[in-house]
């Protein structure tokens, strides 16, 4: 595929993102918190889950048809996008539409403790079926519109595989669904899920106004060897939030406290061999997708600072939404959406995808300071481990 389509790809796959976010809805983190807290209850977690899976359904499909009925207008707002067919972008909504399901039934999982289960619904299965039939399966070079149409095989079988895995949560029950406090919570969660993909995402989705697709190529290619430094976070959340739900349920402030800080220790010391790693072999690393990456190795260090205050901030947002702070969250998410849309639409014109790198770390750094503020202030924990102990411990040595 070609640096062009590779570019469009990408573009296709933060739309696709967004789709995501609107179809779930925010129940997501709804069915995470219901689940965690609903062990001890499972015909009323039953109920509640049947519910939710109902809602997203139907929220999805709605958004995939508009998703659908949109190609026109996304093609004329973004000229650049030359390579952009139908074919490649009906695949990629239809995409998002079974995403909606796994993503869903994986966060049910994570609730239920089954963190296996939860991270290869999520985070593995998709990439891996995708690649699996890339490499082994397809001898020649994969068009975009091959690709596109891969991805939504690999997704399809993804939600299959997902729904044998949950599909005693859709049977009937003689309980009624918690509507009311499960529609309250989404509302909140939904409202923060769509900030945060306008501030991970927005710019390689806004960017293609100003910028070609080989460049928002370098940019999704960046964003995504940065993103590896947020896999020690998404595996600590894995573990954290059904703990963060229940201790917070609980009023357990000091055992919270407890289990963050140590998390967190454990954190620094993992982040800091692969935050030099990267850095140092950057070019390497960038070298791997092919020699036209090469030259945003400047766009990568931009964004890698961003991650590393994101994994440096921990669990802050899971801290605020766990605890009931979700308006709290959300304020915080609008003024660093806000921060991250402004500097695409000043810096991106001006300075191409360096804008676009800068404008989004800004709003990373800014999300997730505020939130460790917010998280200090509402609920009472420190979210920076203290190293007095080890300090203390160098001393007396």
């Amino acid at each position: 595929m070609s640096l062009s389509d590779a570019g469009v790809f990408f573009w296709l796959l933060s739309f696709t993102t967004v789709l995501l976010q609107f179809g779930t809805q925010g129940y997501h983190d709804v069915i995470l918190k219901d689940a965690s807290q609903k062990k001890n209850n499972p015909q009323q977690l039953l109920t509640n889950s049947k519910f939710i899976f109902h809602q997203v359904l139907k929220g999805s499909f709605i958004v995939t048809v508009i998703g659908l009925l949109s190609y026109s207008l996304l093609q004329k707002s973004i000229p650049k996008l030359e390579s952009l067919n139908f074919v490649s972008y009906t695949a990629m909504t239809f995409t998002a539409f079974l995403w909606c399901f796994t993503n869903l039934t994986g966060h049910l999982l994570q609730g239920l403790n089954k963190k296996i289960l939860s991270i290869y619904t999520i985070s593995i299965a998709t990439p891996i079926i995708f690649c699996f039939f890339y490499l082994f399966l397809l001898k020649v070079e994969l068009t975009l519109t091959h690709t596109c149409v891969l991805f939504l095989v690999a997704q399809l079988i993804n939600t299959i595989t997902s729904y044998f895995f949950i599909k005693k949560f859709l049977h009937k029950t003689d309980l009624s669904p918690e509507a009311e406090h499960l529609n309250k919570m989404s509302k909140e969660i939904w409202a923060i899920s769509i900030m945060s993909v306008a501030l991970n995402w927005g710019a390689q989705l806004i960017s293609g106004i100003w910028i070609s697709p080989e460049k928002i190529a370098g940019l999704s290619v960046c964003i995504r060897i940065s993103l590896a430094l947020n896999f020690i976070l998404i595996a600590i959340n894995f573990i954290l939030a059904p703990k963060i739900a229940n201790l917070s349920r609980e009023n357990k402030n000091k055992e919270l406290q407890i289990t963050i800080s140590s998390f967190m220790n454990y954190t620094y010391f993992m982040l800091i061999p692969l935050i030099f790693f990267l850095a140092f072999f950057k070019k390497n690393i960038l070298n791997l997708f092919g020699n036209d990456y090469i030259n945003f190795d400047t766009v990568l260090i931009i964004l890698i600072f961003g991650q590393v205050i994101n994994v440096l901030t921990g669990p802050a947002g899971y801290l605020l939404t766990m605890s009931g702070n979700e308006k709290s969250m959300k304020h915080i998410y609008i003024i660093s959406t806000l921060t991250t849309l402004i500097g695409i639409f000043i810096m991106t014109p001006i300075y191409g995808v360096l804008g676009a790198a800068i404008s989004t770390t800004l709003g990373i750094c800014t999300q997730n300071l505020g939130a460790t503020y917010l998280v200090k202030k509402k609920v009472g924990i420190s979210i920076i481990p203290s190293f007095r102990p080890y300090l203390k411990a160098l001393t007396n040595k």
